[in-house]
């Protein structure tokens, strides 16, 4: 509903509101399988940066490089897609786009309804500023109608979150890793000395000087 879409559009903090379908989807070729999350966007749109490949085309599938990968498929070449929803259908692969994050595949909301595909239930939302994201998202479940919401902002925040406390634990373990191998270390050089203080004492008797022998057993251990 486009009256909807500028409603929604219009709630402070929203810059672009644009119908948008998000689902599980399986790619079949040559009896080889790819299982991925398929984008349905409106051609042109202002959510999603397909310059590397060209823009979001109106035919076609624009295919993850880790599926065109598995199911050993290029450009020009189709392909059987399957969609959670029920919907099945043969496409040709538009163009191949490599991301950070991987399993992810995209069909404009043409090629879509080509494929007698359901309309679009959700909206996907730009903002003005990320940093607003939390009260955005408040307002906006404030709006009538609205069921669910998924804050992508607010996931992103909290992988890094979990990436940086990862990231500290693994430092911590590393020093300790460190410690115990100074210790370790300090422990057999030790021990040998102990071991050793007879022939010490001999060679210190015969006039070798204490620099030689710390050098000649620490050689020693380090070999």
């Amino acid at each position: 509903d486009p009256d909807l879409l500028t409603e929604i559009a219009a709630i402070d903090g929203v810059s672009v509101a644009e119908p948008h379908i998000d689902l599980g989807t399986s790619f079949l070729a040559r009896e080889r399988l790819a299982t991925e999350r398929l984008q349905v966007f409106a051609t042109g749109t202002a959510l999603h940066n397909f310059d590397p490949v060209g823009g979001l085309p109106g035919e076609g599938v624009v295919l993850s490089a880790g599926a065109a990968e598995a199911l050993r498929v290029a450009v020009g070449d189709e392909i059987e897609l399957r969609a959670l929803d029920g919907t099945i259908g043969v496409v040709r692969v538009a163009s191949v786009i490599s991301e950070s994050f991987r399993g992810t595949s995209y069909l404009s909301a043409e090629a879509w309804q080509a494929l007698g595909g359901s309309a679009p239930r959700t909206v996907a939302l730009g903002l003005d500023n990320r940093d607003d994201h939390r009260l955005v998202r408040d307002r906006v479940a404030a709006f009538p109608g609205v069921q669910q919401i998924s804050d992508h902002v607010a996931t992103a925040e909290r992988a890094e979150e979990l990436m940086a406390a990862s990231r500290f634990f693994v430092g911590i373990i590393l020093v300790l890793a460190v410690v115990m191998a100074i210790a370790l270390i300090f422990n057999a050089l030790s021990v040998t000395i102990g071991e050793r203080e007879t022939e010490v004492a001999t060679l210190q008797a015969n006039g070798v000087g204490r620099s030689w022998i710390r050098r000649a057993i620490t050689a020693e251990n380090l070999v």
